[in-house]
């Protein structure tokens, strides 16, 4: 059983102080063919992998307002409208295409939510160990 394992990241939080945040490297296939890093929160309350509109454009190539049009609320019941493509991906060692959002705006985030990515591993947010595990 393959087990992909990223440490947490210790930051600030003014509410609560020092805090350690699940975060993992994923790596997104741009229109030319390479693999682009990208650091991102998992986040268990997203429902879809949301992205600035910079990683979009800028680092895949990506016509952003091309794709489909969504406006998903946040935890202020804000809406962003975002726009939805599916690119290859890469996690761990495991490759495969996941649904992503990309922003209108550069002010947010990355973060992988629950579609393509929960649908695929189970994951483990591990506080004793401080890491997050896709298995």
């Amino acid at each position: 059983m393959k087990r992909f394992c990223f440490p947490w990241r210790q930051e600030y939080s003014r509410l609560v102080g020092v805090i350690y945040r699940p975060v993992v490297e994923v790596l997104l296939r741009s229109q030319a063919g390479e693999w682009v890093s990208v650091e991102a929160y998992v986040d268990s309350g997203a429902d879809i992998s949301i992205f600035p509109r910079y990683i979009g454009e800028d680092l895949l190539g990506l016509e952003v307002e091309g794709g489909v049009l969504i406006r998903p609320m946040g935890i202020a019941r804000q809406t962003l409208s975002s726009w939805i493509h599916s690119v290859p991906v890469r996690l761990g060692d495991e490759g495969f295409e996941a649904r992503g959002a990309f922003a209108e705006t550069n002010r947010v985030p990355s973060l992988i939510g629950r579609t393509d990515f929960f649908d695929r591993f189970t994951v483990v947010f591990d506080h004793k160990e401080r890491e997050t595990c896709f298995i």
